[in-house]
């Protein structure tokens, strides 16, 4: 068993937005998803992208960037599925610890795509299935700021993880009272478990945890939340002791996990004292270990996990990597009108229901990439 000495800590850019008394903010966020190639053009006005440097110039008005060479995936047929099922309230059985994990992450998840898009509980078509998404995770949480079954599994901090970073991005975007307390008792949840004695066997059991905890408290930093320094301590000092022994990383969700992990911490927005050098010169081997696994159809079928946090890590690394990468994504993720990983007949088993829509939100969020987050320094 991979046994790893470190607590966690995290880091990641989230999209925060800064609003006016009107709506345009966040109608700006919609046009740069659903208007391909829009043109970059000076001030945001009041709607300011917050990019992984955690810096409101991270995001400059409607960036170049967003000249994509992939059309959106993150469609009205795609939204219209996922709000289909978000609107459904039914409860988790408590009986049923894997239900609870698997349907609690996978309503994060995909409330993370419908923010990523500029919605949210108050803005735009899908009012009402984000209102339902947030208020299924926040009828979940408990007094400690959990979301997942109590075992705490791998699942079940992956399901705290996932909320936590789904409810601050929504708080982010929205600046709403009615998000602000659970994204932060949230955040210190995740905190706690990074300093938890367990955290080596969960992460031993799903790397990917790192990326995720990574994104969390960099989101939390964005929006200003006090992040637990201890936590992104030790998390720091995972990323870095895993880079210097890169024998515990065998898979290729592993590579992508440390390679954004070690991108996000390189800029030393959370932690001054990080490596920061001795970081960037592993960038070159991890990401050619994800150049190794391209996003094909296939795999985004088999591995959306692995294809959503190597084209978080390949977008921050940039140059003709970046290009590879996006040259096979953009025939790789299914376009609304094909199918996608939850496109089998439909099964009456809601757990696997919901690791379908969990897929689904993953894919979209690859598409999303352009503009969700700011490239950290030294992106190319």
């Amino acid at each position: 068993m991979r046994r790893f000495v470190f607590s966690l800590c995290v880091i990641v850019g989230v999209v925060s937005a800064v609003r006016s008394s009107s709506s345009a903010g966040l109608l700006g966020r919609v046009e740069v998803l659903v208007v391909p190639g829009v043109a970059h053009g000076g001030n945001a006005g009041p709607l300011e992208m917050i990019g992984i440097g955690g810096v409101p110039e991270g995001i400059e008005g409607r960036r170049a960037a967003r000249k994509v060479q992939v059309q959106s995936r993150g469609s009205d047929t795609t939204f219209d599925r996922l709000a289909t099922w978000c609107s459904d309230d039914a409860a988790p059985s408590s009986r049923d610890s894997t239900w609870i994990s698997s349907r609690i992450e996978a309503k994060a998840v995909a409330l993370l795509a419908f923010v990523g898009a500029g919605y949210t509980h108050d803005y735009g078509k899908y009012k009402g299935p984000v209102k339902a998404a947030a208020r299924q995770l926040r009828s979940q949480q408990d007094a400690q700021g959990g979301f997942g079954a109590p075992a705490k599994r791998a699942a079940d901090v992956r399901a705290d993880i996932a909320s936590a970073l789904a409810l601050t991005e929504l708080y982010g975007l929205t600046t709403s009272p009615l998000f602000r307390n659970s994204a932060y008792l949230a955040v210190e949840h995740v905190g706690e478990l990074v300093l938890d004695d367990r955290f080596a066997e969960w992460l031993d059991e799903d790397i990917a945890l790192l990326a995720w905890a990574a994104l969390a408290f960099r989101s939390a930093d964005t929006v200003g939340f006090e992040v637990p320094f201890r936590s992104v301590r030790a998390l720091r000092v995972a990323v870095e002791s895993l880079c210097r022994d890169r024998s515990w990383i065998t898979t290729p969700l592993d590579h992508a996990s440390l390679a954004f992990s070690a991108i996000l911490f390189s800029d030393r927005v959370l932690d001054r004292d990080t490596e920061a050098d001795r970081l960037r010169e592993e960038f070159p081997h991890l990401v050619e270990a994800c150049l190794a696994h391209l996003p094909d159809a296939a795999r985004c079928k088999t591995d959306p996990d692995y294809v959503h946090f190597a084209t978080l890590a390949l977008w921050q690394y940039g140059g003709e990597e970046w290009k590879s990468w996006e040259a096979v994504m953009k025939h790789g993720i299914p376009a609304p009108s094909s199918p996608w990983p939850g496109d089998e007949p439909s099964t009456d088993d809601p757990a696997l229901e919901a690791e379908r829509m969990r897929e689904v939100s993953l894919l979209t969020m690859c598409a999303e990439v352009y503009y969700r987050y700011d490239r950290v320094a030294g992106g190319r």
